[in-house]
C-alpha cells in the first residue's frame, strides 16, 4: 500500500516537473544585442548607468564610459597624477557630478568636468587607507562609507578628513573554511540607519557605527540587492535566494529559495517590471517574479546566437529606460531592450527540429482551430503551433505530404486545405487526420502541374490559377469546372501569365498577371465579361503581385512598378511610385488597417502608407524586418488582428500598434572640439576650454584660431547608426544641414561676432524631436579691429594734430615777437 502511495505521489512531481519544463521551454526567447569590440577587456566586473544617461563597465583591465556609439576608455596611473590607481575595476558610485571607481589597488575620482581620472585625494589620517581595495562604497549623511575586503567599513569625512573603523563582529561565527568576511553592500533605510551585508552578517548600524542588529548568515552571502522600502534580496554561494525583510523594531524576516542549487548566485537586479533577474556562475540567468515563480532559465547555447553569450554573469544592470544589460565573464556585453525590434522575426533554426522547416516562406492559412498554416519553397507545409512555438512538417521529403514547394493555400472546409504546389499539381491535405490526396494533369481536370494561387468565392465556387495555363474554375456540389480563356484587349492574344486573384465585395474577379496587367472579371448570366487595365491605359506596371479591397472599399493593386488605387468614376488606376514618396516601387503584398493605413511588404523592407494624406513610415532590418526582401502571396491577417509578411529568411508577425514609431528624445552633446584638426583639452595651450567640451555651453575662439570642427553625439543604444543629425550656425547660415548618421560640423574663417551653433537630431526610429542643443560661440577680433586700439588710434591721430598745431603756432607766436 505504501509503494503505491509512493509511486502515485512521484508520478504527481514528475508531471508537476514536466509542465513546468514545457512552460520553461516554450517561453518566448528573449533577443539579447552583443558588444565585443570596443572594450577594453572582455570581462566586466561592475556596470553603471549615471545620471546624464552613459553606461559605465569597470573590467579586469580599465575603466569603460560607453554612449552607444563609442568607447572611451580610463587606463591605470603612469604618472600617479591622473589615471586609475589600478586596472581591475571592484565597484563604481556617482557621487554628485563625478565617479567614485573603487580598484584592486585603492579609490580613485572621475571628475566630470575635466573629463579626467585621478587617483582619489584622501585628506589627513584617512590617507592610511588610500592602497585598500574598496568592494562597495555610497555616500549617506556626507560621509564616505568605504566597506573592504578584510578590514570592515570604514566611515569618512571629506571635508575635515577624519575616519572612523568599523570592525565586523565575528566572535559568534564559528565556521569551518571559513573565508574572508567582507562587506558586500551598504544600503540606506533612512537618514540615520543602514543595512550592512557581508559575507557572513546582516546588520543594521546608525551613523555613529553602533550596531543597533543583527543576524548571522552561514551560508556565504556573494551578493545583494534592494527592493522596496526596507525589503532586500540576497544571493549565496550555494545558489540561495535569501529574501530579507526589516520591520519596524528592526526584526529580520528571512524566507530561503533554492534557485541554483550548486551554482553561486553572482548578480542580482529587477527590471522596471519588478521582476528579479539572477545572475549565477556557470548556470547562466535566472527570470522569476516579485513573488519568486520562476519565468525563464537563459543559458548560453552555441546554436542560439541571440542568447547570453556566456554562463557566469559577473554584473547585471537595468537602466531607467528599462534595458537590461548582463556581463558574462570573459563574454563582453550583453543588453535586452523589448523595444529594439518592433517586429517579431520567426525564421528556420538548423539546431532546432521544430522550428521552421525552411526560410523561404511563400504563403499562409488560418485554419479554424487558430493554427497557422505555412507554405515553403523546399520545405513543404509548417503547421504553427503558437502555443509551444512548434512547427509540425509536412513534405514529400518526410513522405507525408504531396511536394516540397507550396506556392498558395486554401482551406476549403472546416478541416480541408488545397494547397497548391510547383510540379505536384493540388495538394488536398485533411488537417485533422494529417491524410492527403493529389490532384494534377495526370488524375484530374488542372491543366497544369503548378498551381499560383487558388480562391473560393461567394458562391463556393473554387478558381484556380495555373502557371502559364490560365485560369479555372472548380464547382464542388456539381464536381464540374470551367475554362476560363482570358485575351488581351491590346493585340488579342491569349493572356495566361497569371499571378494572382481576388474577389471584391461586389462579386467581380480580379486577375494578376506576370506581364500583362490586371483584368477584371464581371459574372452575367453564366458568362464572363472581362476589362483589360495595363501599363499602356493606366496601371503603372504589369506585373501584379497583390490585389485588395480596403475598408472603404477602394481596390488597389502591388506591382512592380507601384501602388495603385482604382477609380471607379473613370475605370482607371491612379499609380504611387517611387517619385511620389514610397521606398520602393516593388509592392508584394498589401495588408488594409482599417485606419486609412495600408502596410506595404516591398523588395527594401515594409512601407506602411497613409491613404489619406500620402505620407509614409519605412521600416527595415534595424527594426527586426526577416530581410529588406519579401515574398507575393506572403501575407494574412489573424484571426487576432496581427499581420504577417512572409519573405526570404522566415516572416515577420506584428500588429500596427506595436511597431508605432517611438517618439522618445536623445540627449546631446558635444563629443569633441578641433581647431586644426587637433582635439582641445581642458587648460591646454590654445587656452580654450577651462571644463571639457561636453560640459561647456559657451566658446570664445581667437580670430586666427579659423578651423573649427564640432563633433556631437545623441546618447543612445538603440541603433546609433539610424539617428539622423541637423545642425546650423546662427548668425552665419539660414537653414538646417541635413547630415545623416554624420554628427559633424566644420567652419573656417569666420568673421569676428557672435554665434550659436544650433544641433539636433532625430531618435533611433527616424523621428525629429525637439532636443535642441545650443553652443554658443563668440569669435574675437584681432588687436587692430578692437574697440579699444582704434580709440586708441583715433587719440593718437588727435593727439598728432594738436601737437601740430600747437607747435604750427608756437612757431607763428614766436616769429611775430620777432618782427
Amino acid at each position: 500500500m505504501v509503494l503505491k502511495y509512493f509511486f502515485k505521489i512521484l508520478t504527481f512531481f514528475i508531471l508537476l516537473l514536466s509542465l513546468y519544463t514545457v512552460q520553461s521551454q516554450h517561453k518566448e526567447s528573449l533577443i539579447f544585442q552583443h558588444i565585443e569590440k570596443g572594450i577594453s577587456h572582455s570581462t566586466a566586473t561592475i556596470l553603471l548607468e549615471d545620471s546624464y544617461g552613459f553606461i559605465w563597465i569597470g573590467t579586469r583591465n580599465g575603466l569603460n564610459r560607453y554612449d552607444g556609439k563609442d568607447f572611451e576608455i580610463f587606463n591605470k596611473t603612469t604618472d600617479s597624477v591622473t589615471g586609475l590607481t589600478h586596472e581591475y575595476i571592484v565597484s563604481l558610485y556617482e557621487d554628485d557630478e563625478n565617479l567614485l571607481i573603487s580598484t584592486n589597488n585603492g579609490l580613485s575620482l572621475y571628475d566630470r568636468s575635466l573629463n579626467l581620472v585621478i587617483p582619489y585625494p584622501f585628506k589627513k589620517e584617512a590617507k592610511k587607507i588610500e592602497s585598500k581595495r574598496f568592494e562597495w562604497v555610497i555616500r549617506l549623511n556626507d560621509y564616505l562609507w568605504l566597506g573592504t575586503e578584510k578590514d570592515g567599513l570604514f566611515r569618512y569625512q571629506p571635508e575635515t578628513g577624519e575616519l572612523k573603523q568599523f570592525k565586523l563582529p565575528d566572535d559568534y561565527v564559528k565556521l569551518k573554511n571559513r573565508r574572508v568576511d567582507k562587506i558586500i553592500k551598504v544600503m540606506p533605510l533612512d537618514d540615520e540607519r543602514m543595512l550592512v551585508i557581508s559575507t557572513y552578517n546582516i546588520l543594521v548600524i546608525n551613523r555613529e557605527m553602533e550596531i543597533l542588529s543583527k543576524l548571522q548568515e552561514t551560508d556565504e552571502i556573494v551578493t545583494a540587492t534592494p527592493l522596496e522600502k526596507n525589503n532586500f534580496l540576497l544571493g549565496t554561494i550555494s545558489g540561495v535566494l535569501i529574501e530579507l525583510k526589516i520591520d519596524s523594531s528592526l526584526g529580520f524576516l528571512t524566507k530561503k529559495k533554492d534557485i541554483s542549487p550548486g551554482f553561486s548566485i553572482r548578480s542580482l537586479t529587477k527590471n522596471n517590471n519588478g521582476e528579479l533577474w539572477i545572475g549565477t556562475e556557470n548556470n547562466g540567468l535566472f527570470i522569476y517574479t516579485k513573488t519568486l515563480e520562476p519565468i525563464q532559465h537563459i543559458e548560453y547555447n552555441v546554436s542560439k546566437p541571440n542568447s547570453i553569450s556566456g554562463n557566469s554573469i559577473w554584473s547585471l544592470l537595468c537602466t531607467r529606460n528599462g534595458v537590461m544589460w548582463v556581463a558574462p565573464y570573459k563574454s563582453g556585453l550583453n543588453f535586452y531592450d523589448p523595444e529594439f525590434f518592433k517586429f517579431k522575426h520567426i525564421t528556420s533554426d538548423p539546431f532546432n527540429s521544430k522550428s521552421l522547416s525552411n526560410k523561404l516562406v511563400n504563403c499562409f492559412n488560418e485554419d479554424t482551430k487558430g493554427k497557422i498554416w505555412i507554405g515553403t519553397d523546399g520545405g513543404g507545409l509548417n503547421c504553427w503551433n503558437r502555443t509551444l512555438d512548434t512547427f509540425e512538417h509536412y513534405s514529400l521529403k518526410d513522405k507525408n505530404f504531396g511536394s516540397n514547394v507550396v506556392l498558395t493555400l486554401l482551406q476549403t472546409k472546416k478541416n480541408e486545405l488545397w494547397a497548391g504546389t510547383w510540379t505536384n499539381g493540388i495538394v488536398v491535405f485533411n488537417t485533422d487526420s494529417k491524410k492527403f490526396e493529389e490532384l494534377n494533369t495526370q488524375n484530374s481536370f488542372l491543366k497544369s502541374n503548378t498551381v499560383v494561387d487558388l480562391l473560393k468565392d461567394r458562391k463556393g465556387r473554387i478558381w484556380i490559377i495555373n502557371y502559364f495555363a490560365g485560369v479555372q474554375i472548380f464547382n464542388p456540389q456539381t464536381n464540374s469546372h470551367e475554362n476560363i480563356d482570358l485575351t488581351s484587349q491590346l493585340d488579342g492574344t491569349e493572356i495566361n501569365s497569371l499571378n494572382r486573384i481576388f474577389e471584391d465585395n461586389k462579386g467581380n474577379i480580379w486577375i494578376g498577371s506576370l506581364n500583362s496587367g490586371l483584368l477584371k472579371l464581371t459574372e452575367s448570366d453564366g458568362t464572363w465579361k472581362s476589362t483589360h487595365y495595363h501599363s499602356k491605359n493606366s496601371l503603372s506596371n504589369n506585373f501584379v503581385n497583390s490585389i485588395i479591397q480596403d475598408s472603404e472599399n477602394v481596390i488597389w493593386a502591388g506591382t512592380q512598378g507601384g501602388l495603385n488605387k482604382y477609380i471607379p468614376e473613370s475605370d482607371s488606376f491612379q499609380s504611387v511610385k517611387k517619385s511620389d514618396g514610397l521606398k520602393n516601387d516593388a509592392i508584394k503584398e498589401i495588408i488594409d488597417d482599417k485606419n486609412k493605413r495600408l502596410w506595404l511588404s516591398t523588395e527594401e523592407g515594409i512601407i506602411r502608407y497613409n491613404t489619406s494624406t500620402g505620407k509614409t513610415i519605412d521600416y527595415d532590418v534595424g527594426d527586426g524586418l526577416q530581410a529588406n526582401q519579401f515574398n507575393p502571396n506572403s501575407s494574412l491577417i489573424t484571426s487576432k488582428g496581427e499581420y504577417i509578411f512572409g519573405g526570404v529568411n522566415g516572416f515577420n508577425i506584428f500588429t500596427a500598434s506595436a511597431v508605432a514609431k517611438q517618439k522618445d528624445k536623445l540627449n546631446l552633446f558635444i563629443s569633441n572640439l578641433k581647431i586644426f584638426n587637433k582635439s582641445v583639452l581642458p587648460n591646454d595651450d590654445f587656452g580654450v576650454l577651462k571644463k571639457d567640451i561636453s560640459q561647456v555651453d559657451s566658446l570664445t575662439l581667437n580670430y586666427d584660431q579659423s578651423v573649427i570642427n564640432i563633433d556631437f553625439k545623441a546618447l543612445t543604444f538603440r541603433r546609433p547608426e539610424s539617428v539622423n543629425y541637423a545642425f546650423y550656425l546662427d548668425g552665419f547660415e539660414k537653414d538646417w544641414n541635413y547630415v545623416g548618421n554624420n554628427p559633424s560640423a566644420t567652419y573656417t574663417n569666420l568673421n569676428p561676432g557672435q554665434y550659436t551653433l544650433r544641433i539636433k537630431s532625430t531618435n533611433s526610429d527616424g523621428v525629429w524631436v525637439d532636443n535642441e542643443l545650443d553652443l554658443h560661440m563668440t569669435i574675437t577680433p584681432p588687436y587692430w579691429e578692437t574697440w579699444w586700439f582704434r580709440s586708441l588710434m583715433v587719440a593718437l591721430v588727435l593727439l598728432v594734430l594738436y601737437l601740430a598745431y600747437y607747435l604750427k603756432l608756437r612757431s607763428i607766436k614766436k616769429k611775430i615777437k620777432e618782427n
